[in-house]
């Protein structure tokens, strides 16, 4: 062999063994590092590596060689749990914790980490998020993300007896409440998973706030928590996908026709109050078309955005360009009333009968909307409100194809009379067509 490529082979493995010896040396310091500073040097190992890391911490801990065996099974195939992940060592160092239920949260936190790391529609994203947002500071005990949508959902895992709960039942409310406010938020799935029996007076605020809450659950049994919220996931991704393609389409629609209308009215140079009016419905119009063509293209973004900062902020615009194009929609609807209420005498009755049939479909339509959305809301949350905005603004749309239809009806009889007088006129004077 060429010695050039010995001698770089041989620099090659140094390298890397060198790598491997610094990682290890480093993890041998591990009393004396942070946790974030174990996650960065389990970087440099392999899994094998890792799993004999992991077995160490245990086997040092208060729960030694049989919770090594019995609780964690040895960290073997379906057993492993990636410590990499953030918050994991963490965990791992609480489990040699001089407070008993301090380690023995962080045992209970970890074997239902591995039940989510292990499952295939779910990805594991952080164990213990710390969270310091408006409505305060929590800590996130799960963090997934389902692979197929992108939904992301949290799982708080508990252990407290009906007694326990009785005596702290305003911190686990406050953390209920925080858990509601994170979903109205970003649109993150919740979980309140307690292994016990949980009381009513938790199981009705929980209901009332919107979060799930699963009894009896031991890690053996989590599945069925992931089975839910896998459906849940894929029904709240089927309502934000539905409702921002609708939402953008509706928006584009009222832009087109607001805009259109408005250039008619300029260019036609009248200058009575009537062309105002209608100047400002076309406008209130535009901008709701604008807000609502904006909430629907954020919200197809959420779908693709994994970031918290991202998701906020495509939140925050789904938000306010859903509440400037309904407010929009409603002052464009009034003004058109108003004009046509103002000119109501001056009318012909196919104006009048396309004025009601238009504006009964807006009202109607956008009533509707918003009650399915509400309806439905109570199922998916904020991704089917936002439908409903996106249902309220396409109802302009079905009132221009009801006024549409309403003049051909018109048309069509006008027609009809027209040809009945040729037809009549014909046969009186005796001629052929």
């Amino acid at each position: 062999m060429n010695s050039y490529l010995v001698n770089f082979l041989t620099v090659c493995i140094g390298c890397h063994l060198a790598n491997q010896v610094g990682a290890q040396t480093t993890l041998a310091l591990a009393p004396t590092l942070t946790h974030q500073e174990q996650t960065k040097a389990l970087n440099g190992i392999t899994k094998t590596e890792k799993v004999d890391w992991l077995r160490r911490q245990v086997l040092d801990s208060r729960f030694g060689q049989l919770g090594l065996q019995n609780m964690f099974k040895g960290f073997e195939g379906r057993n492993y749990l990636n410590p990499e992940i953030p918050g994991v060592t963490k965990n791992i160092n609480l489990l040699k914790s001089d407070s008993m239920p301090q380690a023995i949260g962080a045992r209970r936190t970890l074997l239902y980490a591995t039940k989510v790391y292990q499952d295939p529609r779910f990805q594991l994203e952080a164990v213990d998020q710390p969270v310091n947002e408006q409505y305060g500071r929590t800590d996130k005990d799960l963090v997934i993300r389902h692979k197929q949508t992108g939904q992301r959902a949290r799982i708080e895992v508990k252990d407290v007896k009906p007694s326990s709960q009785r005596s702290d039942l305003k911190r686990i409310e406050a953390q209920i409440d925080k858990m509601a406010a994170e979903y109205k938020r970003t649109g993150e799935l919740q979980a309140w998973v307690n292994r016990k029996e949980t009381i009513p007076a938790i199981k009705e605020y929980a209901q009332q706030k919107g979060v799930p809450v699963y009894e009896k659950i031991p890690q053996e049994i989590l599945p069925q928590v992931l089975d839910d919220l896998d459906r849940r996931s894929r029904t709240e991704a089927r309502v934000r996908l539905a409702g921002g393609a609708l939402s953008t389409l509706a928006g584009i629609a009222l832009l087109y026709t607001s805009t259109r209308t408005l250039l008619e009215i300029t260019r036609s140079d009248a200058n009575d109050l009537t062309s105002y009016l209608r100047i400002g419905e076309q406008s209130a119009l535009f901008v709701g078309g604008a807000g609502i063509t904006a909430s629907g293209i954020a919200q197809l973004g959420s779908r693709f955005a994994t970031a918290d900062s991202a998701l906020a902020r495509l939140d925050k615009i789904r938000k306010w360009g859903g509440r400037v194009g309904i407010v929009g929609v409603i002052i464009g609807e009034g003004l058109g009333i108003g004009v046509d209420y103002y000119n109501w005498d001056e009318m012909t009755a196919r104006q009048r009968s396309a004025s009601a049939v238009k504006h009964s479909v807006s009202i109607g339509g956008m009533l509707a909307a918003f009650g399915a959305g509400w309806l439905i809301g109570i199922e998916t949350g904020p991704g089917a409100f936002a439908f409903g905005v996106a249902a309220a603004g396409a109802t302009y749309a079905a009132s221009k194809v009801a006024t549409g239809m309403v003049e051909n009806s018109y048309n069509r009889l006008d027609e009809a009379q027209k040809e009945e007088v040729r037809a009549y006129i014909y046969r009186h004077y005796g001629v052929t067509k």
